[in-house]
């Protein structure tokens, strides 16, 4: 202000003394909104901390740290509680819950907490994606401080705690403090409720800047981990469609053997040749159905061992060979 009036002074000319007093008269009226005014004050206080003072964490040491942790989970802990943990520890918060959104996208479910055996999340309950919370956290993807918001519910639209942190308060763990976004490619796939650190303890820029970097990492992390987990199912259902397959077509040929016999001992009942010939392909029919049942009990397969000559096991050669001639008759009917 004392520079502007100086700078009018020496070259208001004959209107320095009227833009003198319009100056002074508009400073006045910024420096009393910016008092008055709280989220003006917060801006304010931020931009101070970001350029006039010393950061309050050291970000290699704490990427380092925290990347250490991900990659190296302790024993018998899957990636999404390690995430949990390496998040946790950024903050000394004391546990944390991840919550994160249903195939159906119709809620967020709560799916894993550390430390697992102090937060039991059967108990906790799910949120629908219509949830205020939910929605003010995927437009504007803040760090939520829940003791911030139900101190000024302003500052997030008028928003009230959700059931979820109640419920954590029920579980006499102490209260908890802030809602972490997890975002992945723009869009919101949970959050992790982490529960107050060690007092005394008010969340500034750094913390928020600090966890939600860490949120978009661990978004990240957890997408792979489900992303590996449906592979890991899909090629399990693979292999038990082709097992399945293999059952069934040794099923239907033993089945036709059967049904041939059924057929013909109409007319051949009382021929000891058929009778005996039956005898015989039943004993090999029931002999080939027990040996399918213990191969199904080993749940493997066993195939043929390949070399200059093919070497391969009599009874299933057998098999193929019943298969292609009953694929053929089949086709010719």
């Amino acid at each position: 202000m004392a520079a502007g009036m100086y700078w009018i002074r020496l070259y208001g000319g004959v209107w320095g003394r009227v833009a003198q007093l319009v100056f002074v008269a508009g400073a006045a009226a910024v420096l009393f909104a910016v008092m008055a005014s709280g989220k003006l004050r917060r801006r304010l206080r931020v931009f101070l901390n970001q350029h006039f003072y010393r950061n309050k964490y050291d970000y290699r040491l704490e990427w380092l740290r925290f990347v250490q942790t991900l990659s190296v989970p302790l024993e018998d802990v899957d990636a999404r509680e390690n995430a949990l943990r390496a998040m946790s520890q950024a903050i000394i918060s004391p546990r944390g819950v991840l919550y994160l959104r249903t195939e159906d996208g119709e809620a967020y479910r709560p799916e894993a907490s550390w430390p697992a055996d102090e937060c039991d999340i059967r108990r906790r309950a799910s949120l629908q994606t219509q949830d205020k919370l939910v929605v003010f956290r995927r437009d504007c993807q803040w760090v939520i401080d829940l003791a911030e918001l139900r101190a000024m519910p302003d500052l997030c639209g008028n928003l009230s705690p959700p059931a979820i942190v109640d419920e954590a308060r029920s579980e006499g763990l102490g209260r908890d403090r802030l809602i972490v976004p997890l975002t992945h490619v723009d869009m919101l796939i949970g959050f992790v409720v982490l529960a107050a650190p060690p007092e005394p303890f008010t969340p500034n820029h750094e913390d928020r800047d600090l966890l939600k970097m860490m949120g978009r990492h661990v978004a990240v992390h957890v997408a792979q981990y489900e992303a590996d987990r449906c592979l890991a199912e899909s090629r399990q259902f693979e292999a038990y469609n082709r097992l399945t397959a293999f059952v069934v077509r040794d099923l239907r040929n033993l089945v036709a053997q059967l049904a041939l016999i059924v057929s013909n001992a109409e007319r051949h009942r009382r021929d000891p040749e058929f009778v005996d010939a039956a005898v015989g392909m039943i004993a090999s029919t029931t002999e080939r159905m027990q040996r399918l049942i213990e191969q199904l009990q080993r749940r493997e397969i066993q195939g043929a061992v390949e070399d200059a000559w093919v070497e391969a096991d009599l009874e299933r050669l057998t098999m193929i060979v019943e298969h292609v001639i009953r694929n053929a008759q089949d086709a010719t009917l």
